[in-house]
């Protein structure tokens, strides 16, 4: 086992790899379709290997109309000036809490980390240079939540 494991730096122009930087927030499931949104919390510490659902704590995600349909996986990100409390905030607070804090302090910033389907396509099987065209192009066809 070597003593210090490094990265070499030719990785990084390598073209099938790439980095993200790491947010600090809640990651989550979200479902965008014609009929309904949602948004389920992936956290294994809380709810083993259920998904929660939340939709009801984000009024603006889960009354959006979308002609997207995607499930995604995504990352709730506190708004600016606050920290990841805000969200632990949110959720101790019920749905109605939720939306009161929400109306007053911000809403939480949704980053896209992984598309897992799209346009009724499973991506799952696909990797991950596949994956982030799809993401690019859905990145491009949203408007804002």
């Amino acid at each position: 086992m070597p003593e210090k494991l490094q990265i070499p730096n030719s990785l990084w122009q390598d073209d099938l790899w790439s980095c993200e930087e790491i947010f600090a927030g809640y990651r989550c499931l979200l479902s965008l379709y014609s009929n309904t949104n949602s948004i389920n919390l992936m956290n294994w510490r809380m709810y083993g290997d259920k998904l929660q659902n939340v939709s009801n704590y984000f009024p603006f995600i889960k009354n959006t109309k979308s002609k997207i349909n995607a499930e995604l996986d995504v990352v709730l990100v506190p708004p600016a000036g606050e920290n990841k409390t805000y969200l632990n905030t949110l959720f101790s607070n019920g749905p109605m809490g939720a939306e009161k804090i929400q109306d007053r302090r911000g809403k939480p910033k949704i980053v896209l980390v992984d598309v897992l389907s799209y346009k009724n396509i499973d991506l799952k099987a696909m990797g991950y240079g596949a994956r982030r065209v799809y993401l690019e192009a859905l990145f491009n066809d949203m408007k804002p939540l």
